[in-house]
């Protein structure tokens, strides 16, 4: 079963992949985005760094009408989504969160998983911890 994170953002604060790894690296994450990743252009499955094992997850960026009616109430004046499709792998579930909670820790973006936006930081936060302590055991 694929699971969706969603990060809601400005289009024009995309970070290019260098600015968005500084802000996993300052947020203390070992998690390394692929250095090919493109955000405007990459679609599809994107292999990444978790711990030194190998994490990934789909990508997807919209800035679609459609996609940003469908989320409303959630997107507010935001006015693109990253969206993050990884399967049951808890590793792949912390590529997703940590790379949603950069995202939301440095520019201000909403991350919700399927339809329910996090409440806070802290509860994203949290959520990743809970993801790496279970790829850890």
């Amino acid at each position: 079963m694929a699971n969706e994170l969603h990060a809601f953002l400005m289009k024009a604060d995309m970070p290019t992949t260098e600015a968005w790894q500084a802000a996993i690296d300052e947020a203390g994450f070992d998690f390394q985005l692929h250095p090919q990743l493109m955000p405007f252009e990459t679609t599809g499955y994107v292999p990444c760094k978790l711990m030194g094992t190998d994490a990934g997850f789909e990508f997807y960026f919209d800035d679609s009408e459609e996609m940003l009616s469908e989320f409303a109430d959630i997107a507010m004046e935001r006015d693109a989504c990253v969206s993050f499709v990884f399967g049951s792998s808890m590793a792949d579930c912390a590529a997703a969160l940590i790379s949603g909670y950069a995202l939301a820790k440095k520019l201000g973006a909403i991350v919700c998983f399927e339809d329910a936006p996090y409440d806070d930081l802290d509860a994203l936060l949290a959520e990743i911890r809970q993801c790496i302590e279970e790829v850890q055991s």
